[in-house]
């Protein structure tokens, strides 16, 4: 994916990228009120043994902030459907940043660098369990809320 910017309604574009994302799907771009841009894509990282969904977030000028880090073969699905489906947008409301996405809910704190609020979990702290704290629920795609109002020290208007 890249990413570039105009200064005259497109008629003429920066010769290099503001971001380049090897491998990059669902994009979704927005700017706030101060003039920073937000980047928000997922994309499969085959880095490590197992294969991973990564959801990151990026403003110009700071590495990217990992929303979701989750294995990419839970739960199976089945062939013919998306594993994350297209489910993901990005919004600048003032200064905050709000956004969505899919990603796999098992509730492991290591899967969600950034904090994200996390299901209930059982004593042991990885399992998904119900309203009644027992109930064992299976992993599943859910959808995932996020807002930033304090963007990263750094951040910078492209």
């Amino acid at each position: 994916m890249h990413v570039r910017s105009s200064q005259d309604a497109g008629q003429k574009w920066t010769p290099n990228d503001i971001w380049l994302v090897n491998g990059a799907i669902n994009p979704a771009l927005a700017i706030n009120n101060k003039g920073v841009v937000g980047f928000l894509y997922q994309r499969l990282d085959s880095s490590k043994p197992q294969e991973r969904w990564k959801t990151e977030l990026i403003f110009a000028g700071k590495p990217p902030i990992i929303l979701a880090d989750t294995p990419a073969d839970v739960p199976k699905v089945s062939s013919w459907q998306p594993y994350l489906g297209d489910y993901l947008n990005l919004l600048a409301i003032g200064a905050d940043f709000f956004g969505v996405f899919s990603a796999n809910n098992t509730s492991v704190p290591d899967f969600f660098p950034a904090k994200m609020p996390l299901y209930n979990r059982n004593c042991k702290g990885k399992a998904l369990v119900g309203k009644d704290g027992s109930s064992p629920i299976p992993p599943s795609i859910d959808p995932f809320f996020f807002h930033i109002s304090d963007l990263p020290e750094g951040a910078k208007n492209e």
